[in-house]
């Protein structure tokens, strides 16, 4: 079966790139870095993560996102 996800690819040029980052703390920076340069009330999205690479093992929680987001909304999806 030969086939790709052309709606991958195409989410995969906008959105914030959090593949396999070391942990969450880059996530997030990652994230505030696109937000850096967003107009307010643009959704910030992105992809990637696995948190069991994390030494906490926790996902990003709103109490992670929302100081450095307080004017756009995150939607963040993990690698799995």
């Amino acid at each position: 079966d030969a086939h790709i996800h052309w709606q991958w690819t195409a989410r995969s040029l906008y959105e914030v790139d959090v593949y396999e980052v070391p942990n969450k703390q880059v996530a997030v920076q990652r994230v505030a870095e696109r937000i850096a340069t967003s107009s307010p009330n643009d959704w910030i999205t992105g992809h990637g993560w696995t948190q069991e690479f994390w030494d906490d093992k926790q996902f990003p929680t709103a109490s992670d996102l929302d100081p450095i987001s307080p004017n756009n909304p995150v939607y963040l999806r993990a690698k799995s």
